[in-house]
């Protein structure tokens, strides 16, 4: 007999120190379904899974790519850590919640295998996040003489400090 779960919410995304608990729910049939559910709702929310611009495909392509590239011990020469398939998904949703019309990112990985994200304006002006699998967000903020950094975690949305970050950074093309 199958069981309907009702989803009025996402379960996904709701991270934080206590992930652990909430990620016992994937390992069993229902949590699978709500899992699956929970990704179906969030794409059809967003949007962009459908009708995402060249430069978001290829954003995403490049991200994707890190897991072949970077998904093994030592993948820089100096013994750095793999990008682990919960970071490439983590950053993924990251990059799904940005609004269409803000600035792409440059991806990269750092060697702790968390994929980061940077935005380099003019005169100083930076954005750089690191995402885990866990979901945490380390930031560094600056502009000007104004530095911002800390750590946030990953949700169905962006974080309103890092939208406001991001969107300081001007869309060119």
């Amino acid at each position: 007999m199958q069981a309907t779960l009702p989803v009025t919410q996402p379960l996904r995304g709701q991270r934080g120190p206590d992930h652990l608990l909430t990620d016992e729910l994937v390992h069993s049939v229902e949590g699978k379904a709500v899992n699956k559910a929970s990704e179906v709702q969030r794409q059809m929310r967003n949007g962009s899974y459908w009708f995402d611009p060249i430069e978001r495909r290829v954003l995403k392509a490049t991200v994707r790519s890190f897991g072949t590239t970077c998904g093994s011990t030592g993948w820089d020469g100096e013994g750095s850590a793999p990008v682990l398939d919960l970071t490439l998904e983590n950053a993924l949703r990251f990059i799904d919640a940005l609004p269409m019309g803000y600035a792409e990112p440059d991806p990269g990985v750092d060697p702790d295998g968390e994929i980061s994200l940077s935005w380099i304006g003019k005169k100083g002006h930076r954005l750089s996040l690191s995402i885990g699998p866990t979901g945490r967000i380390s930031y560094a903020y600056r502009i000007g003489p104004r530095r911002r950094n800390g750590t946030e975690w990953l949700g169905d949305s962006i974080p309103e400090d890092l939208l406001e970050y991001i969107g300081s950074f001007p869309v060119f093309g």
